[in-house]
């Protein structure tokens, strides 16, 4: 006798950034970059990314480890999401994509544990992601060891001695704070640029060392000897500083001639050499925080970035800690200096975006046409870093703006907070807060419960035998017998308790690696979201930005990898960044479901699921009418199938008909020419079976 086993097959999950919903801010206009993700440590280029013949302006997040694309469009900007997958997956502390064998097409360069990466752009004409290929794992100098940089800093490659190939500047750190030159010597050597060996020719390039914030020793080093250019052995020196740099070299007093804008790890703003030399022989003898043609540069705590875009100088941010170290108001972190007038600093995009500060954390309760929208997260408020929950009313495709503290969860002194409106499988609801509370300057994690009908009378619950770490999250979920919670762990662990909520909120530990999510050193800051229900649905993700899912996980234990479409490539794996949080977004019928993600970088993004291809044979026909009364003489139609709809009278006679209906789409019907009164309609779906719903149409 033979037995046939018909294998389960795992359903597929792909998703693309694209979605109708539109915020709005204080005024009622819409913002146009609203699903960015946020901006906490910029650092710009630009670059044509989809091969249009047009340069598109590219930031690299290295607080979020996030690569974002905008457009040009006229006087503003228009956002090109899925930027991480235009680029190597491995881009790490710094991103500069200039052309380096002279080509047309700019190459690549970025940090590594060895010094700098560079990749060869071999995009082909017409392509409209770009290709790479490793052109140097690092670079070399003439004793084949590696040219070395500090992963904080961001090096200046460009053609320095102006001889058509790019040569190499960046801070020493080991026996003091100056700058080394690294001479390319393609075109002495083979007469064509390349970037395959580099000499170490000069170091205290510019005669000056770096002392302190705003202390800068020309002609001797910090400790009073006189400079000497001729090139000296650091090795075995102790190590004086270690922290990072920023540099930008261009003409930024208009006098022909580049000067030198710099930033140091612990300074509150950038500091600008007016060059009295040439560009290959530059000399500089004074510091200023005042750029003559731009006005005083901004501060802000800590380490800044500068760059020239469309003549404008731009400034970020560009630390790698925590708000809360330094107090860094990340919402508040990108400006843009005009060369027109001096004046004062503006926001350069932040005003356009969502960005709430730092770790953004959503939650959503609706489905994709009416909701509630609470976004929890770090801002700065007053001197002090807090956590706050903004909460947003969803309709009709707009998200407005209804509480900027909601629960005053400000009284509480909160930092990374998260918020989850909880319904148990008894129809008990109730609001989740937890957040960080210091004292003495060491965090512990808080867990609150409160009942909807009083939400400021809380309940602090307490994890049997576990020590809640910063950026664990907890989430609760039940199946059809009983209620859980889940602590997603920053080591990457998922605990499973049980949760009674009927018996003092009482917690028990059911399993310590629960989905075989573990301890692990490379899959850290673990996240979760679970639609409860009968069979109850997963999604996880970690620092390593790739989401996965898991169906019917009480019984399941295999992760299905969600895939990401960028419309004429599917990405197998998603490339999110550091810190991220999801929420799912319903569907109207049940059917499928969108996803809103927060982030270190404080922003969101939006993902809509794709189509499958088709309904499932056999699948009953779902359809909602609304509004019904319609009191307009509009009216909408959501269904599960593709369809076609006709209208009738009392009487029978054909009124409207072979009006289309997509699936899964809120479809807007305009019966401008129905006089009140009662109507029928017939709903003819993609297998010709016929549904009728009744309509009336008010005075």
């Amino acid at each position: 006798m033979f037995i046939f086993v018909t294998p389960m097959v795992k359903a597929q999950y792909e998703f693309k950034f694209q979605t109708n919903l539109t915020f709005l801010d204080e005024n009622g206009e819409p913002l146009p970059l609203a699903f960015t993700g946020g901006i906490n440590s910029a650092q710009l280029q630009e670059f044509d990314s989809n091969n249009n013949g047009e340069e598109e302006l590219i930031i690299w997040d290295i607080n979020s480890e996030t690569i974002k694309v905008f457009e040009k469009s006229g006087a503003s900007y228009r956002y090109l999401p899925g930027g991480n997958y235009m680029f190597p997956e491995d881009v790490n502390a710094f991103l500069i994509l200039v052309d380096f064998d002279g080509d047309g097409k700019k190459d690549l360069f970025t940090g590594s544990p060895f010094g700098i990466k560079a990749y060869r752009n071999v995009s082909n004409q017409g392509s409209t992601i770009p290709t790479w290929e490793v052109a140097q794992n690092f670079l070399r100098l003439e004793n084949g060891s590696n040219l070395t940089t500090n992963i904080l800093d961001i090096p200046l490659i460009e053609d320095l001695d102006n001889d058509g190939d790019l040569d190499v500047l960046t801070f020493n750190f080991a026996s003091g704070d100056f700058l080394e030159y690294y001479q390319n010597t393609s075109m002495e050597r083979k007469g064509t640029a390349d970037i395959d060996q580099f000499k170490a020719s000069q170091n205290h390039w510019g005669n000056f060392e770096f002392c302190d914030c705003g202390d800068i020793s020309f002609g001797f080093s910090c400790d009073g000897t006189p400079i000497k250019n001729a090139r000296v052995s650091t090795d075995n020196l102790k190590t004086l500083h270690s922290g990072g740099h920023s540099l930008l070299y261009k003409d930024l007093d208009r006098d022909g001639i580049k000067d030198l804008l710099m930033g140091r790890d612990e300074c509150n703003s950038l500091y600008f050499l007016s060059n009295k030399g040439t560009n290959t022989e530059p000399i500089f003898n004074t510091i200023s925080t005042h750029i003559p043609e731009f006005g005083p540069l901004p501060q802000f705590p800590i380490f800044h970035a500068g760059y020239v875009l469309d003549e404008a100088l731009i400034v970020s941010s560009h630390s790698s800690a925590t708000a809360y170290t330094y107090t860094i108001d990340f919402a508040k972190a990108l400006y843009r200096l005009s060369p027109e007038q001096e004046s004062d600093a503006s926001l350069f995009l932040k005003e356009e975006m969502l960005d709430f500060g730092e770790n953004s954390r959503p939650f959503f309760v609706g489905n994709q046409y009416t909701g509630e929208l609470y976004i929890a997260a770090n801002t700065k408020v007053g001197d002090e870093i807090q956590g706050r929950i903004w909460a947003y009313e969803l309709r009709d495709n707009q998200a407005r703006l209804i509480s900027s503290n909601y629960l005053n969860i400000g009284e509480l002194n909160l930092t990374e907070p998260s918020y989850q409106r909880y319904t148990t499988k008894d129809n008990q609801t109730y609001h989740i807060v937890t957040g960080d509370y210091y004292e003495n300057n060491v965090p512990e994690k808080k867990i609150y419960l409160s009942t909807i009908s009083n939400p400021e009378n809380r309940t602090e619950l307490i994890l049997p035998s576990i020590i809640l770490r910063g950026l664990d999250q907890v989430h609760f979920f039940h199946d059809e017998r009983d209620d859980y919670l889940l602590l997603a762990r920053q080591t990457g662990e998922l605990l499973l308790f049980s949760f009674n909520p009927n018996n003092g909120y009482g917690l028990e530990l059911l399993n310590n690696d629960f989905l075989d999510f573990i301890d692990n050193p490379v899959a850290r800051n673990l996240s979760v979201a679970v639609q409860s229900g009968a069979s109850p649905f997963l999604m996880a993700i970690n620092q390593q930005g790739i989401l996965y899912a898991l169906e019917d996980f009480m019984k399941e234990t295999e992760r299905v990898q969600v895939s990401i479409n960028m419309g004429e490539t599917s990405f197998e794996a998603s490339r999110f960044g550091r810190n991220t949080s999801i929420t799912f977004v319903p569907n109207l019928l049940g059917e499928g479901f969108d996803l809103i993600l927060g982030n270190r970088a404080g922003g969101l993004e939006y993902l809509s699921q794709l189509d499958d291809g088709g309904t499932e044979p056999g699948a009953p026909t779902e359809i909602v009418l609304f509004p019904n009364p319609t009191h307009g003489q509009e009216f909408k139609i959501v269904i599960n199938r593709a369809a076609k709809l006709n209208i009738y009278s009392t009487s029978g006679a054909l009124i409207m008909e072979g009006i289309d209906l997509v699936k899964n789409q809120e479809n807007l019907i305009n019966g401008h020419n129905l006089p009140s009164g009662l109507y029928m309609l017939e709903i003819i779906n993609d297998a010709n079976e016929r549904h009728y719903k009744k309509l009336i149409v008010s005075p």
